[in-house]
């Protein structure tokens, strides 16, 4: 028997229609004429979302806009010299205190603490005692050096890119644009043109990964060692990537070196809470971007009676995070799924046992699969599948693996064809996303997006990428990497003249309210390290009807993402 779910607090507002879209074709992205969408969750507004919300009407987030680094006309504006205060070096020992603990927490080593506080017994505090974990900077002294990464001239940072055109070699590569290039672009209007942060330029280093694995080499040591070079060899205080990253790397950033790590991918929620605070994610957890996908088709009734199928990867962290955040979760709402774990051999193709599976599928039958595979190896489970006979079944996905984009589903439709692209018609995804927004009816530029975008064409040159007729990821990436450029430069301003790598990492994670893709409301807060404060349910539809969608195949129709649901706050 199914267990009934646990009622919340709050739920959504009842009152929100939705209307079928007409299954004619739509000539155009011209948002004057498109129509309302199909919601896949039901023909009415879906109610009863487990730690969700109402349906969110304006941003209840309050924007510092005076803030040299949170406009909206320009990426940053130069602001006059800070008051420069005595740096407070010192700590009050706490009950479960010991000396490894707090050179941990303040990024100094033990032997540090010992000279500085002239320690006889390191094994003896005392509770209520002070403890120096640094040497005091006076008043008026201007920038100094205050630990790794921090000198009188500049605070390293780290872009941690991904080879994302090493994918191309199989088909699968996407543009999204220069990476590169655009962070170098944002970087460059922080030192040129807004006086760094308090006399120091930010010193942006290269690092790059692997995005396939093999040579005799797992994927997952691959990141480790970029990890190892962006943490120990340059040594940064913040890394970012914003091509993604998964595996244990982000541990090694964060727990092991104790540097904060920007991210764009979802982060196990095991890696976040050792992370100290040091780890910040541009979308949902992990684990909690699939329990939201869970109760929002579950309190639907799309998954009553249903044979529900997952198929999880075995990649580092990845098989842990599905268990906890989806499998436990369907059982823990009365469901009884079949998991399939597909082998990925330490590289980006998942396929070791996916035939295996989709065989099973198709002699057993499935209502419902969970795909959690990454962009490369999803495609051939939905050809498998096709292949196999089996009836379509309901497809859900999260932005787990970075799925729930244009990009990402018209890859299932450059590598099966059409015949794919209709077995994945109707798919369904719980995400942070807007994907498609601009396809609809009464949809406006969204004045972040388009700042960062004038700017970057400004100080590069390069044509603007279109905010409406949209063939590739860069206009959205353009935004992304703005965002996440602003989170540095707002945590580097906020901590001060002579902040410790410590200060620093704490104003990261207590930026409050942040500007993002879409403007669609997020923040950063002491214990919440993840941006998004709403949950949006798209449908991807092949063929497109909202236009001429996202890049044709051939002479056929192209398929594209459409926001289905109002958007719901996450309590």
């Amino acid at each position: 028997m199914k267990a009934e779910p646990v009622p919340t607090a709050t739920t959504p507002d009842p009152s929100v229609t939705v209307t079928p879209t007409p299954q004619t074709s739509d000539p155009g992205d011209n948002p004057p004429t498109d129509y309302i969408t199909f919601d896949p969750i039901g023909d009415e507004a879906t109610i009863g979302y487990t730690a969700l919300g109402p349906a969110s009407g304006e941003s209840e987030l309050i924007f510092d806009r005076a803030h040299p680094f949170q406009g909206l006309d320009f990426f940053c504006v130069p602001y006059p010299p800070v008051r420069e205060e005595e740096v407070d070096m010192t700590v009050v020992v706490e009950r479960g205190d010991y000396l490894s603990r707090i050179a941990d927490r303040y990024d100094v080593t033990v032997e540090e603490l010992v000279r500085l506080n002239d320690i006889a017994d390191p094994n003896l505090l005392f509770v209520g005692q002070e403890l120096l974990v640094g040497e005091k900077v006076p008043a008026g002294v201007g920038p100094q050096a205050m630990g790794r990464g921090i000198t009188t001239e500049a605070v390293t940072i780290v872009q941690l890119r991904t080879r994302l055109e090493e994918l191309d070699q199989l088909g699968f590569g996407t543009e999204t644009g220069d990476l590169v290039s655009m962070f170098e672009a944002f970087v460059g209007i922080v030192n040129d043109e807004c006086w760094g942060l308090h006399g120091r330029r930010l010193d942006l280093r290269l690092v790059e990964a692997s995005a396939l694995g093999g040579t005799g080499v797992d994927l997952d040591t691959l990141r480790n060692a970029a990890c190892l070079e962006a943490t120990k060899s340059i040594p940064a205080v913040i890394v970012l990537n914003a091509s993604g990253l998964v595996g244990t790397a982000s541990y090694c950033i964060t727990v092991d070196n104790q540097t904060a790590f920007v991210s764009s991918d979802p982060q196990p929620s095991s890696t976040a809470a050792a992370a100290d605070g040091r780890l910040l994610s541009d979308t949902f957890g992990a684990e909690q971007a699939m329990e939201l996908m869970v109760t929002t088709v579950d309190q639907a009734g799309l998954l009553d009676g249903q044979n529900i199928v997952v198929i999880a990867p075995d990649t580092p962290t990845q098989a842990q995070s599905v268990e906890v955040g989806l499998t436990d979760t369907l059982r823990r709402l009365g469901h009884n799924p079949a998991v399939h774990l597909i082998g990925c051999e330490g590289t980006v193709w998942c396929r070791t046992g996916l035939e295996t599976a989709v065989a099973r599928m198709a002699a057993q039958g499935v209502d419902v699969v969970f795909p959690t595979l990454n962009l490369v190896s999803l495609p051939e489970l939905v050809v498998a599948m096709v292949a196999s006979g089996a009836p379509k079944p309901l497809i859900v996905q999260s932005a787990f693996n970075q799925h729930g984009t244009d990009g990402a589903a018209e890859l299932v439709l450059r590598y099966g064809g059409p015949e794919a692209a209709r077995f994945y018609d109707g798919a369904v995804f719980v995400s942070h996303l807007d994907t498609g927004r601009h396809r609809l009816g009464g949809y406006s530029l969204q004045a972040f997006d388009e700042m960062c975008n004038d700017e970057y064409s400004r100080v590069t040159g390069q044509a603007r990428a279109d905010a409406l007729q949209r063939d590739d990821a860069v206009y959205d990436t353009v935004a992304r990497t703005c965002a996440m450029v602003r989170y540095v430069a707002r945590a580097l301003y906020d901590a001060g003249p002579n902040p410790t790598r410590r200060a620093v990492h704490e104003a990261l994670g207590a930026l409050g309210p942040v500007d993002s893709p879409g403007m669609l409301p997020g923040s950063f807060t002491p214990g919440k390290s993840n941006r998004p404060d709403l949950v949006q349910v798209l449908t991807y539809e092949y063929p497109c009807r909202h236009g001429s969608g996202y890049r044709t195949f051939g002479n056929g129709p192209g398929g594209c993402m459409i926001p289905t649901a109002e958007v719901r706050a996450v309590n």
